[in-house]
């Protein structure tokens, strides 16, 4: 689901999600699938893995919400999605 994530692959992350994927599962970076959405700018993915019970203020080891990663990159996108959804850090 993590790679799916990062790589924009909504179909899969559709039917991943579907066949019971946790969207609170961690890649080897302690990224979930919704970090590495924000991270990539898919913010799509983001509403789609918000919807489904992503965690909103979930964080990297570092302490790095999406909302702070998402900025990073500059996935404005993302960050207008975050805000609206109600994470303010």
């Amino acid at each position: 689901l993590t790679a799916a994530c990062l790589h924009g692959r909504k179909d899969a992350v559709h039917f991943l999600l579907e066949v019971g994927a946790d969207v609170t599962v961690t890649n080897s970076k302690s990224f979930t699938p919704l970090l590495c959405a924000a991270k990539s700018g898919r913010w799509e993915i983001c509403d789609i893995l918000l919807a489904t019970g992503a965690e909103l203020e979930t964080s990297d080891k570092y302490g790095r919400t999406p909302l702070m990663i998402a900025a990073g990159e500059g996935h404005i996108g993302v960050v207008n999605l975050l805000l609206d959804k109600g994470q303010n850090e």
